[in-house]
């Protein structure tokens, strides 16, 4: 467990280190490597799947492999009629039906031909498939072919989808109901996967109260604490602390001695991150020990935020005000989530998505990546933006009616209705 020391004089306490901004590439390319180190360092404890709380994300810790090929006999892949290609050109009488699930099938014979569903067993003797689309019935009932079929069309060969053995689910990856889908086709229903990151909640401000406490005339109710306890469940972690406190040294301290001794992966400081003189969480991280990879982002919202790693733990101090908070925690903390879950560095979330720009945007030049909340919308075939009303990063109105962030470029002041934009999904 981490000893924490309580520095002397108290004065010390509030000494900063050196800035070290950097833009948002480099903070996130900084976060990525560092929690992949981490990962690769620890032998990461692996549980059931049925034991992980939802609404984790969790990751395939051992590969699913097929007890036989796939398909594991010649399937026909439509509706219609089996048949011999020897036998196309001529008129052939159907002799009955093959259905998915029957292992039984009758005898064609030359000149013949068999229905047959879509999931059922191609009798051995017949090798072609033809689209009933593809079939008339003559005055004497019998089956006409159109011309264009060909020796082997519409049958699935054994094992073309995988052979027997072949890995149907790998290790390193979400599990998504078609990985459970494959894994139940090789007969394994208890996939093991990674357990969640722990991670812990602290938040800090005189101005805070409880959710549920009457606030003062100069006071505000935390919501960064129950906001991120949501943010990161749905980025995949297991929250095992949660706590409010002033912004005092003590305080502050304490807080993160009982979320060291509850074992939290990660720690998430909302609030005291940037350099004024209750911005304790930077000078706490100094004096045990945390080299910062970066205390400053340049983005808008989020600026004051920073970054660091101690024994393997991953310390991340995030803005007080709500929309940087949550716009920090899903670019920057929800990768080291991911990758600290197990999850391959090529499968994590991308920075941001496409979408289509639905209404006209004009601002001022910033010389920084900035983000603006909107709602998203499906416009027929592709994903809209929707403007919300926004009047800055404490205005958790526009944070509720928002499911995403658009990315405007520094110095863009302009993004007309209809332009191709990426949005950063919560």
């Amino acid at each position: 467990m981490t000893r924490l020391s309580h520095p002397e004089p108290q004065t010390a306490f509030h000494q900063h280190p050196p800035a070290q901004e950097c833009g948002l590439g480099t903070a996130r390319q900084r976060v990525i490597d560092t929690a992949a180190a981490v990962r690769r360092q620890r032998d990461w404890p692996r549980r059931p799947l049925a034991q992980v709380p939802l609404p984790a994300a969790p990751v395939l810790a051992e590969p699913v492999q097929s007890d036989r090929p796939w398909p594991p006999f010649r399937r026909a892949m439509r509706d219609g009629y089996a048949l011999r290609a020897a036998d196309l050109g001529a008129p052939l009488r159907c002799v009955g039906e093959v259905r998915a699930g029957s292992g039984e099938a009758p005898r064609a014979g030359s000149g013949g031909c068999v229905a047959i569903m879509t999931g059922a067993a191609v009798p051995a003797e017949l090798d072609t498939v033809v689209m009933i689309e593809h079939t008339q019935i003559d005055s004497d009932g019998r089956i006409v072919v159109n011309a264009g079929e060909h020796k082997g069309d519409n049958i699935a060969k054994v094992g073309s989808d995988s052979p027997a053995g072949a890995v149907v689910a790998a290790a390193g990856r979400r599990v998504t109901p078609a990985m459970i889908a494959a894994a139940a086709s090789a007969g394994v229903t208890e996939l093991v996967v990674f357990q969640p990151p722990r991670v812990a909640i602290i938040a800090s401000g005189d101005e805070l109260v409880a959710a549920t406490a009457q606030p003062g005339a100069a006071q505000i109710r935390n919501s960064n604490g129950p906001m991120l306890q949501a943010q990161c469940r749905r980025y995949g972690a297991e929250v095992v602390y949660e706590r409010l406190v002033r912004d005092e040294a003590a305080a502050l301290e304490a807080a993160l001695q009982e979320a060291l001794t509850l074992g939290a992966d990660v720690i998430v400081f909302a609030g005291g991150a940037s350099v004024g003189s209750a911005d304790l969480v930077a000078p706490l991280l100094d004096s045990i020990g945390v080299r910062l990879a970066f205390d400053a982002v340049r983005v808008r919202p989020g600026r004051p935020v920073l970054f660091g790693e101690l024994g393997g733990r991953l310390y991340f101090g995030l803005p007080g005000n709500p929309l940087g908070a949550m716009l920090s925690c899903a670019l920057l903390v929800r990768p080291a989530f991911e990758l600290l879950a197990g999850l391959d560095a090529d499968a994590i979330t991308p920075v941001t998505v496409s979408a289509a720009m639905g209404f006209d945007y004009a601002g001022k030049p910033l010389q920084l990546d900035s983000f603006r909340p909107v709602r998203l919308r499906a416009n027929r075939l592709r994903v809209e933006t929707v403007d919300v009303r926004y009047h800055g990063s404490a205005d958790l109105a526009a944070a509720a009616a928002a499911d995403a962030f658009v990315h405007i470029s520094p110095g863009v002041t302009v993004l007309p209705s209809g332009a191709t934009v990426g949005v950063v999904l919560l």
